[in-house]
């Protein structure tokens, strides 16, 4: 979220907030972030919300300065500025040719997903979110985002499943602050993986929920935090990059020092530690590349 306190940072060096993985970030053909916030510079408060978050449409630029060029927008804070501050982010990520998924201008609309194809491997991202107020959730008849109810998850897995080699589906779902996933995010991500979803990513905790692998398939419960407008050092974060070589499956899992105090909104990959990893991931920690490496098999 290039939003709230990381707006002055952003004014005095562009640059900054990605420059410390930009390593990471330069050498991937394509980058997935949530954006949590409108890109806006109008709209109208929604009203009963503690925290409302936007980032003016004259630093939209931001995302193309950290190689970001899919973003979700199924999430608690992406209709805080109401209809108006949807739509008009909307129509600044096409301008700046970034896809999305997650929200749109009726439920329908914000169904539909991204698909993106590298050397001949068509790759497909769902987004939903579980978060509230339900008034961010779209209808047939009103924009907002795409609430992850199961008859729906289904359909749209089958409709993608058909034009598509691998496909995603990312939630926004769990408790903040809460380290381990709840029991309906465990039942979501084996029911997406169930009807035919090849990755689960998670985010909306602000900390790592580490993953776990189901039927093969990798389910991510929270990636945490990368860029948020926090002063929060209850944080932590990971970026999960994907090679997709033949039928094999590289997932590399980079923590990152997402603490306000550490990072200063500017994260930086740090060393995984064996005493907070669950015990099923201790022998995918990688020493010669700092990260967590899981090697499956498509199917």
């Amino acid at each position: 979220m290039p939003a709230h306190r990381v707006i002055p940072v952003i004014e005095k060096n562009p640059s900054y907030i990605f420059e410390r993985t930009k390593n990471i970030l330069k050498n991937a053909d394509f980058n997935v972030v949530n954006l949590e916030c409108p890109i806006t510079d109008t709209g109208t408060p929604y009203e009963d919300k503690k925290f409302l978050f936007k980032l003016p449409g004259k630093y939209s630029f931001i995302l193309k300065e950290g190689t970001i060029n899919i973003v979700t927008l199924s999430n608690n804070h992406i209709m805080d500025y109401g209809i108006e501050g949807l739509i008009n982010t909307l129509q600044i990520l096409n301008k700046n040719g970034i896809k999305y998924t997650g929200a749109g201008q009726n439920v329908n609309d914000a169904s539909k997903p991204v698909i993106v194809e590298k050397d001949s491997v068509k790759i497909g991202i769902l987004a939903y979110s579980a978060t509230f107020p339900r008034a961010y959730w779209a209808t047939e008849k009103k924009p907002g985002t795409v609430f992850p109810y199961r008859s729906k998850i289904k359909k749209d897995i089958r409709n993608l499943r058909e034009v598509v080699d691998f496909l995603v589906v990312s939630f926004h779902w769990g408790a903040e602050l809460l380290d381990t996933p709840k029991t309906y995010q465990k039942v979501l991500a084996k029911f997406a993986i169930d009807n035919g979803a090849d990755l689960v990513i998670g985010h909306h905790p602000h900390v790592i929920q580490w993953p776990e692998i189901y039927k093969g398939k990798l389910i991510f419960y929270s990636l945490g935090n990368f860029i948020f407008g926090s002063y929060s050092d209850n944080s932590s974060g990971a970026i999960l990059n994907l090679t997709i070589d033949g039928d094999e499956l590289i997932y590399k899992i980079y923590p990152l020092e997402t603490r306000f105090s550490y990072s200063q909104f500017s994260p930086y990959p740090r060393s995984p530690e064996s005493e907070e990893l669950p015990e099923s991931l201790i022998g995918y920690l990688d020493s010669k590349e700092n990260c967590l490496i899981i090697r499956l098999k498509r199917n």
